[in-house]
């Protein structure tokens, strides 16, 4: 949002929301080998999980075209996607 609106965001309200102990195990956690399942709910009271305060405008361009660029090469295989034949 910082690069898409920038005008929407108020950083003064942004509040880190990443339970302490996730920092704790070195294979297990968000982005690590080892995912584990959770609910929101889970991790934080609030069921908000996550870090705005490090919200960059610049990061947040990047990911955009990233991922719209991703996007267009997910679309582009669906549209000839089709299940084989059962055997």
């Amino acid at each position: 949002m910082l690069y898409l609106r920038p005008a929407l965001v108020d950083m003064d309200k942004a509040v880190r929301s990443v339970p302490s102990w996730v920092h704790d195990y070195r294979y297990v956690g968000f982005g690590k080998p080892a995912e584990f399942a959770w609910l929101s709910s889970d991790l934080m009271p609030t069921g908000v999980i996550g870090d705005p305060t490090l919200a960059d405008a610049g990061l947040g361009k990047e990911k955009f075209h990233a991922s719209v660029a991703g996007l267009g090469d997910v679309l582009e295989e669906l549209m000839g996607f089709h299940f084989p034949a059962a055997t």
